[in-house]
């Protein structure tokens, strides 16, 4: 569909926006009404589609129950904490961020589930974690130990990561850590 598109409503492109709307719209009235479709046995989709059943509610407000603050991202991509101004990103604007304070004026920005980075209000600049969307982080507290370092099959090497607080982290899936304690030939301990 997407080649027919561009061969047919873009080569040459129209004078100006208004002209090549109007044959985008073009495009889609034949495609949709009048132009038979073989995967649809040589029907028209207008003559095979049929609304939703189900209405359309829309996305449920973002909750951070386990953050200090919410604050909405502004147009120009800023988090406003106070009288002071973070950079953060315009990809943001107008999304509620979840902001904890980890440290003192140290501050951990959140997005949904995922940790995006963390910023010190002296210096006014976010520092973004390495990689968000990967394993998350969670704290494990197996006590007796200064270092705690995973062994996996899905890892390529140990990893550790710490947190801001200089406690310990493991990084993996949480049903990898759910039972540390029970499966300690997974785990050693550096002292």
């Amino acid at each position: 569909m997407h080649l027919t598109l561009k061969k047919e409503a873009t080569k040459p492109a129209s004078g100006n926006f208004l002209q090549q709307q109007a044959r985008f719209d073009k495009f889609i009235e034949v495609f949709n009404n009048e132009r038979p479709h073989e995967a649809l046995d040589m029907k028209c989709p207008a003559e095979v589609y049929q609304p939703s059943t189900r209405r359309y509610q829309g996305l449920p407000d973002i909750d951070y129950p386990l953050r200090d603050r919410v604050i909405v991202v502004t147009r120009c991509g800023r988090i406003c904490l106070g009288k002071k101004k973070i950079n953060f990103s315009t990809v943001f604007a107008g999304q509620a961020v979840g902001i904890k304070e980890v440290h003192d004026d140290i501050w951990l920005v959140s997005f949904m589930d995922y940790d995006l980075g963390y910023f010190d209000l002296e210096t006014r600049v976010l520092e973004p974690l390495e990689n968000p969307f990967g394993p998350k982080v969670l704290p494990m507290s197996l006590g007796r130990t200064s270092k705690i370092v995973a062994r996996s099959g899905r890892f390529e090497r140990p990893t550790l990561c710490f947190g801001a607080s200089g406690a310990e982290f493991f990084v993996g899936t949480e049903t990898e850590f759910q039972n540390a304690e029970q499966n300690r030939p997974k785990w050693w301990m550096d002292p």
